[in-house]
């Protein structure tokens, strides 16, 4: 799912500059539509603040609810969500994905922790207003 991601990400950028929300069209996701994330990004004076505007099916089993219009700082665990809001800023501050593997955040059945790769999408082409990605559940027996 990282790869089909990635490389679909590439596939819409245009020479330097970065894919726009319309050039990402679920039906050509059909592999790795239900690992699917995206997120706003909201610029406030001091910080960014980021909405999940679409979770896809995998990622709600994963963290055991459906996080869609919420924001990951309501939805992050207090103690991780520096950590997170780092990586997520540095995304939109350098225009570089990021790719990490993690533990959910609570216990569950069948994954004990999961990748993650988040993309920069870009209205103007330059100036990050959206990430994109995909969250995959990493099995217990492999």
């Amino acid at each position: 799912m990282i790869r089909w991601c990635y490389d679909y990400w590439q596939s819409k950028r245009r020479n330097e500059r970065l894919p726009d929300r319309n050039d990402i069209v679920p039906a050509e996701m059909k592999s790795f539509l239900h690992h699917v994330i995206l997120m706003d990004v909201e610029r406030l004076a001091d910080r960014y603040r980021f909405r999940q505007r679409l979770v896809g099916t995998h990622i709600v089993e994963l963290f055991g609810r459906d996080t869609t219009g919420e924001y990951v700082d309501q939805t992050s665990a207090p103690h991780h969500y520096a950590a997170v809001y780092a990586r997520l800023a540095n995304i939109v501050d350098t225009g570089h994905p990021s790719f990490g593997i993690f533990y959910p955040p609570t216990p569950h059945l069948y994954f004990l922790e999961y990748e993650h790769l988040t993309l920069p999408l870009a209205s103007d082409g330059r100036s990050v207003d959206i990430l994109f990605g995909v969250r995959c559940g990493l099995s217990k027996d492999g």
